[in-house]
């Protein structure tokens, strides 16, 4: 009889059973199946109340995500600090030291169960401070609903920098901060693009840069893409210089051809707002 490999499940399959009649069929594996675990075992220990063992395995799960993402540097957390070695740690540190976190937790949970488990009432941990250096740390940390989180993360102010005016060429080299992505898109007539990918965008003869103000500001830098071979990738661009009228009511537009890599516009003194 053969052994089956591996290691063997701390939590039987009655509990996941009565988990997903309760809760759901949430895809339960490894690190969820561990948070289940530690659930459990905080509640035989009185620890965490009966009621709130969803709220404990919620916030276990997003322990684990942050930690994993920090250590890793994945996309938004490059560079992002994060004090904990593992989800018991940062859990047991929240109940020990920010009882607040933890009833803003479970109240934000109990509205996420009571209003169909919809993702954008989901808690999640997110940063009081957004600077990288102190990332994820016992007094830096609070509860928004995941539409909160998400919301929060468009609101990163961005600079809309004209870099050529065909029309009145005294505005180019000009530039305005605006609060958002969205509300610097919207002043040009666009709805959504990527900012920060050093990309041109021509708009009734003007040509714009789109940057974030950590990349305006030189605390990171242009999105790499990824390229099939190690050649350098380049863009082709143009910009309207003049419009000429033909004399029989039709007009022609003469354009300037450019080709570019990847362009940004750095501050090197900071800009009062």
């Amino acid at each position: 009889m053969s052994k089956k490999l591996g290691r063997p499940f701390k939590v039987k399959p009655e509990v996941i059973d009565k988990w997903i009649q309760k809760y759901g069929d949430h895809n339960y594996v490894d690190y969820k199946i561990r948070a289940i675990n530690f659930t459990e075992k905080l509640i035989s220990k009185k620890v965490v109340k009966y009621e709130h063992e969803y709220a404990a395995y919620l916030l276990h799960c997003s322990l684990y995500c942050r930690i994993v993402n920090c250590r890793h540097g994945a996309g938004i957390y490059k560079g992002v600090h994060c004090d904990w070695k593992s989800a018991d740690e940062a859990f047991l540190q929240v109940l020990e030291q920010r009882k607040d976190f933890w009833e803003d937790w479970v109240r934000v949970t109990t509205d996420f169960v009571k209003n169909g488990q919809h993702r954008s009432d989901r808690p999640t941990v997110d940063r009081i401070l957004e600077d990288g250096g102190i990332g994820y740390t016992i007094t830096n940390i609070q509860v928004l609903t995941s539409g909160e989180n998400s919301s929060k993360a468009k609101r990163i102010p961005h600079y809309l920098i004209k870099v050529y005016d065909s029309h009145n060429p005294k505005e180019s080299k000009t530039f305005k901060k605006y609060a958002s992505k969205s509300e610097a898109l919207a002043a040009i007539g666009l709805t959504q693009t990527e900012s920060d990918c050093g990309n041109y965008f021509e708009i009734e003869g003007c040509a714009y840069l789109l940057q974030s103000e950590a990349l305006t500001h030189g605390e990171k830098e242009l999105i790499q893409k990824e390229e099939d071979d190690d050649k350098e990738k380049t863009y082709r661009g143009s910009i309207l210089i003049a419009t000429i009228e033909l004399g029989d009511g039709r007009t022609a537009t003469i354009s300037k051809e450019f080709t570019y890599t990847q362009s940004a516009v750095i501050f090197k003194e900071p800009i009062a707002d």
